[in-house]
């Protein structure tokens, strides 16, 4: 399924998301080291966040999600039909805090 998703999906959905600039460039973040552990693990033949636009940003210090921000993508996912398949596994891991590589190993 991962294999399906374009860079302009991802484009699509960073800013179609209702959140603030500092929560698109973290989405983005995490989209990138997700995609980049798949197409390491051969798990999907293009990344591709490696043509996607990354949202404009310049964050003062990089900070991790809030609890608020996690529950917001999450939802976003579960609520979006082309990324629902993305819920599990970002529910996953904001439960378990494994890194993307354990999870998508397993």
């Amino acid at each position: 399924m991962m294999n399906k998703t374009t860079p302009e999906d991802i484009n699509a959905f960073i800013a179609g998301a209702d959140m603030s600039a500092s929560n698109k460039s973290k989405v983005y973040k995490f989209l990138k080291i997700l995609f980049g552990a798949a197409r390491k693990n051969n798990l999907i033949l293009e990344n591709p966040m490696d043509i996607a636009i990354a949202p404009e940003y310049e964050p003062e210090s990089d900070e991790p999600f809030t609890p608020e921000e996690i529950k917001l993508i999450i939802t976003k996912l579960k609520n979006t039909p082309k990324f629902l398949r993305y819920y599990a596994l970002c529910s996953l891991e904001s439960v378990i805090g494994a890194r993307i590589g354990e999870i998508l190993g397993i």
